[in-house]
């Protein structure tokens, strides 16, 4: 057993399992996990296996490496923390919103993400994202008033197909960062034209040309896009394995499986179904999970089993369920998932 996060441990391990026989391993399969991204690419990098390599997969994970390959394009400022780094204010000098948010550099699923007022900055919202943090790393940058989306995507021989564009709802009393709805977006050409480019420049950006892609944009008031990161990989929480088929069709796990495996992908078609969707996660209920009763329509995927204690929601993994619906209109998707929801009942104690 070895920990994914740490690409030595995982080298170890598997070098150990192999070592006393003439197999070798024919790939590796990392789909939906951020934490294991770089030990798997490690292990690409060894035996020479199809998918991500180490130096891409650092760029995918490491927030800063993506930043610095975006200057050029609509990316917020940011600067880099490391734990010894004292002299905030200094750090600071080149950001100018009153608003900032701070993130660990390496991490996912809004895991140690703070947003608060620059001149409030408290060692403790530091010290939260360095909690998260696997090489002791921060970024500060400038917050983006605005509506945000995520993009599922593939890219294919350095072309970027959006597939899933949603928008999100946050858990309140989270600082707008933990989502709880998922609900994809009916866009105008306008804003998918501007979608599409800024995706293609960003994966141009850092080299990426074959993999699923999970974006986070940010559209401000005047109706320009800004980067927050991408991810060489699909979305958790389900939304990879089974939401992005659920809402357009089409089989985004599997070709996610196919590029780790060094199979052929297929391009999606170009007019994928426009019917609503919507994700909709249960946030945790503190205390000691006894049981989610569901006496709704809609199936119920469990994310905590009974018996397991639930913190309060801070992070994208502070999840207990999720279900599905969709409709029309978002005036239906709205009211399926109003009427699921009262039928649900959560039982801790």
């Amino acid at each position: 057993m070895a920990d994914i996060a740490c690409s030595p441990a995982v080298e170890k391990a598997v070098r150990d399992f192999f070592a006393d026989t003439s197999d070798l391993p024919s790939a590796v399969v990392c789909s939906a996990c951020e934490a294991g991204m770089l030990a798997a690419a490690k292990l690409r990098d060894i035996y020479n296996l199809p998918g991500t390599r180490s130096s891409l997969a650092l760029r995918l994970t490491n927030k800063g490496e993506q930043r610095r390959a975006w200057q050029a394009l609509a990316s917020p400022n940011f600067v880099v923390i490391n734990r010894d780094n004292t002299n905030i204010a200094s750090a600071l000098s080149e950001i100018c919103s009153e608003k900032v948010i701070i993130k660990p550099i390496d991490s996912s699923g809004s895991r140690g993400i703070t947003v608060m007022r620059r001149q409030d900055i408290s060692r403790d919202a530091l010290e939260w994202a360095l909690t998260w943090s696997g090489s002791g790393e921060l970024i500060i940058e400038e917050f983006v008033d605005g509506k945000e989306y995520t993009i599922e995507s593939l890219r294919l021989h350095g072309k970027s197909y959006p597939i899933l564009v949603t928008s999100k709802e946050k858990v309140a009393g989270t600082y707008s960062t933990v989502a709880n709805l998922l609900v994809s977006s009916i866009l105008s050409a306008s804003q998918s034209k501007q979608i599409q480019l800024l995706i293609q420049q960003a994966h141009d950006a850092l080299g990426y040309d074959n993999g699923v892609c999970h974006t986070e944009v940010i559209e401000d008031a005047k109706g320009r896009f800004w980067l927050v990161e991408t991810a060489g990989r699909g979305a958790g929480f389900g939304v990879s394995e089974h939401f992005i088929k659920y809402a357009t069709g089409y089989d985004y796990f599997e070709a996610s499986l196919c590029f780790d495996l060094g199979l052929s992908v297929e391009v999606p078609p170009s007019n994928l179904p426009t019917l609503i969707s919507a994700v909709r996660f249960l946030e945790n209920v503190p205390g000691t999970l006894i049981d989610i009763v569901n006496d709704s329509d809609s199936e119920v995927h469990l994310l905590a089993s009974p018996g397991t204690k639930l913190s309060p929601p801070r992070t994208d993994g502070d999840r207990m369920a999720y279900f599905y619906v969709q409709g029309h209109c978002h005036k239906v998707v709205n009211e399926k998932i109003m009427a699921t929801l009262a039928k649900i009942h959560v039982k801790v104690e």
